[in-house]
């Protein structure tokens, strides 16, 4: 809901700074309509991707799956046919339920309750957000399902971005003596056996007896 939230009043904002100019403006308000479709069409694929995975989809998850002809399969087996009419229905109903707002609902303009009102969605959207952040920080940190809170759509947005600058790296912060390097070098630059039995190894910890 969360998320919803914050997209309608992206484009409630982007919709009035555009208001002069018009064909920026009548396009931001073709597509925008457009790409919740998508978006709801990710959410419900979503929804049995978690079921199977335990957690949100990622850019690794995706990548190692492989490409589409490796991935059929698996599609196969998660597409039901109540999966298939959700994912054709959905799209045609939400435009359908825009269309209509758009025709019928149009709230008034220039009244000072709706700039009031405005800004009250705006400062509840805020509120909630601090809220769910604190409760997800707290109460659900140390849950075993606490993917569950996370966003599909931040996920595999942050994934993707994190993965197109760099993506990300393993750091260990224990230290190791230097030897253990040797095994990720080929056979031929490794060091003789006579060399690593000359190595000292660390003393092993005496067992203690209660």
């Amino acid at each position: 809901m969360l998320f919803a939230l914050g997209v309608g009043l992206v484009g409630a904002v982007l919709l009035r700074l555009t208001a002069k100019r018009a064909r920026l403006h009548r396009w931001i308000g073709d597509h925008s309509p457009r790409s919740a479709s998508v978006s709801l069409l990710y959410t419900i694929v979503s929804v049995p991707a978690f079921a199977f995975l335990g957690t949100p989809l990622t850019y690794g998850l995706i990548h190692v799956a492989g490409d589409f002809m490796n991935m059929r399969s698996s599609l196969g087996a998660f597409l039901t046919p109540k999966l298939a009419a959700v994912l054709i229905v959905a799209p045609f109903a939400y435009l359908g339920l825009v269309w209509l707002c758009n025709r019928f609902l149009r709230p008034p303009r220039g009244p000072w309750w709706i700039r009031a009102l405005l800004l009250a969605d705006i400062a509840a959207v805020i509120v909630y957000f601090l809220w769910a952040r604190a409760i997800y920080n707290g109460d659900w940190a140390d849950r075993d399902g606490w993917r569950l809170a996370q966003n599909p759509h931040w996920v595999i947005v942050s994934t993707t971005t994190r993965q197109l600058l760099g993506g990300d790296s393993v750091k260990l912060a224990a230290d190791f003596p230097p030897q253990y390097a040797d095994d990720f070098k080929p056979v031929g630059a490794r060091p003789s056996a006579t060399t690593i039995a000359s190595t000292p190894h660390p003393r092993p910890v005496p067992k203690m007896s209660f």
